[in-house]
Formats: C-alpha cells, sequence, structure tokens
C-alpha cells in the first residue's frame, strides 16, 4: 500500500498544536526555575545557620533564645535544622554544593561528617569532582557493608542471649534440684519432690486396687516385693544418713 505525503495541518489544527508545545515549554521551564529557587533557599538557610554556628551571639542578637526558634523562622523542623548544622559546622559552603551537585543527599552529606578526621579531611581537600565522587561512592559503599556487618553481629548477640536464657534456665532447674545452699534445700525443692512422691503413689495406688490385681496373686506377690524394697532400701539410706549425721536417723522410732 503506498504511504501517503505528510499532509500540512489545517491553521487551526497547527495553533492549537504550537499552544500546547508553548505550554509545555512555559511549565518546564517553570519547574526548573521552581528547582534552582528551592536549591537557592536552601543555600540561603544554610549560610544564615553556619553564621549562627560559627558565632552563637548572633542568635540572641537576631532576637532568638534557643536554636530551635531560629530553625523555626527558617520554615525548617528541629531534627532538619541541626542536620543542617553539623553540615555547615563541617563543610564549606562550595563543598556542600558540589557535593549537591554530584548527587549526594542531605542524609549523605550527614553521613560524611560523621567520618573520622583522616577520612574528613580528604574529603574537605579534594576539589576535583570526579575524584571527590569516586571517594564518596567507595564510602558510602564501605558504610553499607559496616551496617549490615553490625546488624549481623546485633544477629549474632540477641541469638547469644536467647542461648544464655536457655541456658540459665536449665542451671536454675539444676540448682532447684541439687542446691548447694542447705537452707534453702527443703523450702526451694518440696514443690519439686513432692509432686514427683506424689506421682509415684498414685501409680502404685491404680497398681494396687487396679480391679485385675486385688485377687491376682502375681499383683500381690510384686507389691509384697515392693514394699521389702522399699523398706531395704530406706534402712539401707538411713545407715548412710546416720554415717554422716554423727548417728542422727530420719526413720521414727516405735512407739
Amino acid at each position: 500500500m503506498p504511504k501517503k505525503d505528510n499532509q500540512p495541518l489545517l491553521p487551526a489544527a497547527q495553533a492549537e498544536l504550537d499552544q500546547k508545545v508553548q505550554q509545555l515549554y512555559r511549565k518546564a521551564y517553570h519547574a526548573e526555575a521552581f528547582g534552582c529557587a528551592e536549591l537557592i533557599m536552601c543555600g540561603m538557610k544554610m549560610k544564615a545557620i553556619r553564621e549562627i554556628a560559627e558565632n552563637s551571639e548572633l542568635l540572641k542578637l537576631k532576637g532568638f533564645n534557643r536554636l530551635e526558634d531560629f530553625f523555626e523562622s527558617l520554615g525548617l523542623k528541629r531534627s532538619t535544622g541541626f542536620v543542617l548544622k553539623k553540615i555547615a559546622e563541617t563543610f564549606s559552603e562550595e563543598k556542600v554544593q558540589l557535593l549537591d551537585s554530584m548527587g549526594v543527599s542531605q542524609r549523605g552529606i550527614l553521613r560524611l561528617t560523621c567520618l573520622p578526621p583522616e577520612q574528613l579531611s580528604k574529603i574537605k581537600e579534594t576539589e576535583d569532582p570526579q575524584e571527590l565522587k569516586s571517594m564518596c561512592e567507595d564510602l558510602f559503599a564501605d558504610i553499607e557493608k559496616r551496617k549490615k556487618e553490625h546488624k549481623a553481629l546485633l544477629k549474632m548477640i540477641d541469638d547469644d542471649k536467647g542461648d544464655i536464657i536457655r541456658m540459665k534456665k536449665r542451671l536454675d532447674a539444676f540448682e532447684r534440684l541439687y542446691p548447694e545452699d542447705d537452707a534453702y534445700w527443703v523450702a526451694g525443692n518440696r514443690p519439686i519432690h513432692s509432686q514427683m512422691w506424689e506421682t509415684c503413689l498414685r501409680e502404685i495406688k491404680a497398681f494396687a486396687l487396679n480391679d485385675r490385681a486385688v485377687n491376682n496373686s502375681e499383683a500381690l506377690e510384686y507389691l509384697r516385693e515392693f514394699y521389702d524394697r522399699i523398706v531395704g532400701n530406706l534402712f539401707d539410706l538411713n545407715e548412710e544418713f546416720k554415717a554422716k549425721n554423727a548417728g542422727l536417723s530420719f526413720v521414727r522410732a516405735k512407739k
């Protein structure tokens, strides 16, 4: 199918198209102008904050008692104001503008202010944009790496804390069963040992009074043997107890 030649637009349509193009140009210009104005405004605020940071007496001369009030007069939140103050105290206005032109965010510039003195001095002294950009990228990559390592270390510490808590519970349980403090022995362990005895006695009672065991000679013989073994063991334990306690016995005397 043969291509149609480009037909010229009707005068009204051409005028409408030209008008829309002009509108787009104006919008782009205003957006750029707004961005420039905003950048200039930020620079002016930074300059004002730098003056205050370098000479604290200016704060009262400007009629403010607190830095927070001064930040508010600039339309800044308290946190943002102190961030800008930290940046203003660390870097010159030219350095801040250079970092901003490289695409370094305000948060990124704040990170640079927290660098060790040796690294910070290199940032301040470097004027070449490409070299400075490369340095910042390496530093930010190193910061992110350290943040991950820090998170991993915190997780390891939390895991260790969990292990310590579990081990402490096991140790407490062991010390409760086998305490070294004589005064703690009975008072601290009676609930545990009482529960053990009660469980044992319930099992013996259930066996002895079971309908199939009452008239069962083998079950009766087992109970007699069980009784003899308990009594015999108690007497043996009592002899060992007496040997360790100057003849004191835990077996009740017959009345």
